[in-house]
């Protein structure tokens, strides 16, 4: 269950991705007058949305309808769920403690991959990995085919990060190109 979604765009259609994402969260959420956060992350393509004190489950049934309603999401080329999008300046260290919690999801059986997406940080994603690998007491590494996937979004000085399922990661551009084939 997540309540941020990193929404991506085309550049200049932020805003009018971050509406129709919404709109569409808010049919599979099926939640009345949610109080909800959607703003720009003044970087061309990118925004969030955040859902206060609401989670969005994305089990297949609400996967299925956002299937059946992709024809809506013009503007929208990606949509990406995360557990915690933080807006403070964070060492690796404190990243660590934030998202170490959340790896209990991953069991012993399960397979994951760490991927990093940053834009405008020093960050380094050597340092990132090996910082968020090292926390890993499940599973095994499988970058082609993983149960899981631990997402990392950096944003300047704003972390998010999800432990998303593949399928959970809605990449609406690819399927709209596979679908005009």
């Amino acid at each position: 269950m997540y309540n941020y979604f990193i929404v991506s765009s085309k550049t200049w259609f932020e805003r009018n991705a971050l509406s129709e994402t919404f709109n569409l969260l808010m049919k599979i959420s099926r939640i009345k007058n949610p109080e909800v956060f959607a703003q720009t992350l003044n970087i061309r393509g990118l925004g969030l949305i955040q859902f206060k004190d609401i989670k969005i489950d994305f089990s297949e049934k609400n996967l299925k309808i956002i299937n059946e309603n992709i024809d809506e999401l013009k503007y929208c080329e990606k949509i990406i769920p995360l557990n915690e999008f933080l807006r403070k300046k964070m060492t690796l260290d404190d990243l660590s403690k934030e998202i170490n919690p959340h790896l209990s999801i991953i069991k012993e059986k399960d397979k994951w991959k760490i991927e990093i997406k940053k834009r405008q940080t020093s960050f380094k994603d050597k340092e990132l990995i090996s910082s968020i690998a090292s926390l890993m007491k499940n599973g095994s590494v499988d970058l082609t085919n993983p149960d899981w996937i631990i997402h990392i979004n950096i944003v300047r000085n704003w972390i998010g990060f999800g432990i998303i399922k593949p399928q959970f990661v809605l990449k609406l551009a690819e399927n709209r190109q596979k679908m005009s084939k």
